[in-house]
């Protein structure tokens, strides 16, 4: 069951300034999300249209409910920077396991050498896209 609205939006959780995601449903008119733009100093709702303002109480929705934070260019291009360090790493990983120890078959002492380049190339490619 879920609580009576208030009346206004939920703030963020983190109470992060900045754009986020609202979900508003009304029995009426049915649903619809938005973007606007949460003030944490004063605990307020702002609209981000030009010449928007304070997102008053009298919305007229049975509810609303928080989304998510909506992140800027810069913050995509920092999770996906950190999300190809990841990969790369977890490749060169993969490529170290394979090495074969204690070996006497300079069929593997091949192979470890191969999967050692293999994973070093990996890592030598740094941040490059």
């Amino acid at each position: 069951m879920t609580k009576a609205w208030n009346g206004r939006p939920p703030a963020p959780l983190d109470e992060r300034d900045g754009r986020h995601e609202l979900h508003f449903w009304s029995g009426d008119y049915g649903g619809y999300s938005g973007c606007y733009e949460w003030r944490a100093e004063t605990g307020q709702w702002f609209s981000i249209e030009e010449g928007g303002g304070l997102i008053l109480e009298e919305f007229g929705f049975a509810s609303v409910e928080y989304g998510a934070a909506v992140l800027t260019p810069e913050q995509i291009e920092a999770k996906i920077a950190d999300a190809v360090k990841a990969e790369r790493e977890a490749c060169a990983a993969a490529c170290d396991e394979e090495r074969v120890e204690d070996t006497e078959d300079p069929t593997d002492v091949s192979y470890n050498v191969a999967c050692g380049h293999c994973a070093a190339a990996i890592r030598a490619r740094g941040d490059t896209p």
